[in-house]
């Protein structure tokens, strides 16, 4: 028996963005939040130009939103998301 067959690599053809910025459809977020049910506020920690949070906010949701980089969406607290969780998650575990 012989083994799996490679196959080119596809995904990541193209030259990845400086802080991983990606943008995703409008109809994806707005198809989201037609579908499915949420609660309260949204907090999208990296909202890049806001395309979750106007989809958000066009269904009647309040929303909130930072990145690492300030693009453009006029509400964004520039912040790691990720360096804020793991300090959280330090501090956390030093109470217990």
């Amino acid at each position: 028996m012989h083994g799996p067959i490679a196959r080119e690599r596809k995904s990541h053809i193209w030259k990845r963005e400086e802080n991983e910025h990606y943008v995703e459809p409008a109809w994806c977020s707005r198809r989201l939040f037609q579908e499915e049910e949420f609660i309260g506020c949204i907090d999208d920690p990296c909202c890049g130009f806001g395309t979750i949070l106007k989809s958000a906010e066009a269904e009647g949701f309040s929303v909130t939103g930072g990145d690492v980089v300030d693009r453009g969406w006029r509400g964004t607290t520039v912040a790691d998301f990720l360096a804020i969780m793991h300090l959280t998650k330090v501090t956390s575990r030093a109470r217990f």
